[in-house]
């Protein structure tokens, strides 16, 4: 009887699987700073969709009230605020003025009937944002008419070095925001 054929397996050594992992591995860390920058990107996008809210809200609260209402900054926390400038300087709540504030006249948020304060920290698709740039007294102010002074407003916002702006006009109270 003849001697079998010998039949070669075709696979895999461990030499293929490892260098295989190592090419994988190489190709992953090449992605993590572009996977980085896009999530920061994504953070400082919604940091100023945010702040943008908050602006526009103030400035409908101006029209519809017929008195000044505002948004205020704080740069070291990382958090801003819309108030009523009625009681800008009121340390007590006003729960039954329309709209209800809280101490210092920050106004009650109708979304989440929390009171309308925001720490880019405490929110996870805004966190490390931070504030690089602020209007002149860390804060706008719109008027009955809707419109916020002599100037622009500019809010500067920066996550890992990438900013983004979010302006209000002066002339008209319009909230722009660009990266």
């Amino acid at each position: 009887m003849p001697p079998r054929p010998h039949h070669h397996r075709r696979g895999f050594t461990l030499l293929d699987l490892l260098l295989t992992l190592l090419v994988i591995g190489i190709l992953a860390l090449a992605g993590v700073p572009v996977l980085r920058s896009a999530l920061a990107n994504t953070r400082l996008t919604a940091a100023a969709a945010e702040l943008a809210g908050a602006l526009d809200y103030a400035r409908v609260l101006a029209v519809r009230y017929q008195r000044p209402f505002g948004v205020r900054a704080d740069a070291d926390a990382g958090s801003f605020e819309v108030f009523d400038r009625r009681y800008e300087l009121d340390p007590a709540a006003h729960p039954d003025s329309t709209p209800p504030v809280d101490a210092g006249g920050v106004v009650r948020d109708p979304a989440t009937r929390n009171w309308f304060r925001r720490d880019f920290d405490a929110l996870e698709s805004c966190a490390g944002a931070r504030f690089a740039g602020l209007p002149a007294g860390d804060q706008v102010l719109f008027r009955p008419e809707g419109h916020c002074g002599a100037a622009d407003a500019v809010f500067e916002l920066d996550l890992d070095g990438s900013r983004h702006r979010v302006t209000v006009s002066a002339a008209t109270g319009r909230v722009l925001s660009d990266g």
